[in-house]
C-alpha cells in the first residue's frame, strides 16, 4: 500500500518533532512498502518533499510502485555483500544527502 499524504502536518500519523528540531518543513510525503524476491515486504522508502511541486501525484505513486519491486532486489544483494545474507533486518537509519 503506497501512501501519499500532501499536508503531513494535519495527518494524525505524522510527528513535527523532527522537523522543529532540525528547521526541516516538510511538505509532502510519499512513502511505499519494498518487497523482496518472495514478494515479502523487509523495508519502506520515503520520499519527501517534492522539488517544484506542493505535493506528490498519482503519476508519482505509479512510478514508486513499478521501482520498489527493484528497488528491493538492490537492497538484497547488499544484504548479500555486507555478510548478513539476507537474515537479519537492515538497522533503522536516517540518511541525509546535502
Amino acid at each position: 500500500m503506497i501512501s501519499c499524504v500532501s499536508d503531513p502536518y494535519n495527518h494524525p500519523d505524522f510527528f513535527a518533532g523532527i522537523d522543529r528540531q532540525t528547521g526541516y518543513v516538510t511538505k509532502s510525503i510519499l512513502c511505499a512498502p519494498i518487497p523482496d524476491r518472495r514478494n515479502v515486504v523487509f523495508a519502506v522508502v520515503q520520499l519527501l518533499n517534492k522539488i517544484g511541486e506542493r505535493a506528490f501525484t498519482a503519476a508519482d505513486e505509479r512510478r514508486l510502485r513499478e521501482f520498489a519491486p527493484s528497488l528491493g532486489l538492490v537492497l538484497e544483494g547488499c544484504k548479500k555483500l555486507s555478510g548478513t545474507g539476507g537474515a537479519e533486518p537492515f538497522p533503522s537509519s536516517s540518511t541525509s544527502f546535502g
